[in-house]
């Protein structure tokens, strides 16, 4: 019986150990993903902040300046969702 349980314990501990490495995997790979979509929120910031400051010398069509106040709503929409997500 004592065997059985060494060799039940074993099993266990082996299972551990991979699943840790799962674990660890999946952490890097969605690091990876939350950096890559943090960058993209900079760079749609940037770009709406540069597209913003044309407008003052352009009158554009009232579907580009929605456009543009929908992007900055989902921003933040992203921005609030992501921050929620951190805790």
């Amino acid at each position: 019986m004592e065997g059985k349980l060494q060799t039940v314990m074993a099993q266990a501990e082996g299972f551990m150990a991979e699943q840790e490495k799962v674990a660890e995997y999946w952490k890097n790979y969605f690091s990876q993903l939350a950096s890559l979509a943090n960058g993209a929120i900079d760079d749609v910031l940037r770009m709406l902040s540069n597209v913003e400051s044309s407008l003052k010398f352009y009158n554009p069509p009232e579907d580009i300046t929605i456009f543009i106040e929908h992007c900055k709503q989902l921003v933040g929409v992203m921005n609030g969702f992501i921050a929620r997500a951190r805790g």
